[in-house]
């Protein structure tokens, strides 16, 4: 994709072999985590734990009732931006069980 003298190359960085969410929903965020070498995609109540190869590591639920507006990530530590009452919310994603405790 050309636009003026710049230019965009694209490559196909991972690919999910399913659907991870079976309701259309849209990906509400979207992040790559440097220290766990994986990728994290937000729909809703959920956040999916990615491998580099496009296999579903591990994921999340957590009940705030409000929807995901973004994801950033720096060293171990996960940001969530949520909605309505605009919050971040943070989290350690290291090797926990599936359901994710999130904390202010």
């Amino acid at each position: 994709m050309k636009s003026g003298r710049n230019s965009f190359k694209v490559k196909e960085a991972a690919a999910t072999n399913g659907d991870l969410i079976s309701n259309s929903s849209q990906v509400q965020g979207f992040t790559y985590n440097v220290a766990h070498k994986c990728y994290y995609i937000a729909f809703n109540d959920y956040l999916f734990k990615i491998d580099a190869k496009g296999n579903l590591v591990n994921y999340y639920h957590f009940n705030a009732k409000r929807e995901v507006e973004g994801l950033a990530s720096y060293k171990s530590k996960i940001y969530i931006a949520i909605n309505k009452r605009a919050e971040v919310f943070d989290s350690n994603m290291a090797k926990q069980p599936q359901e994710q405790a999130l904390k202010k």
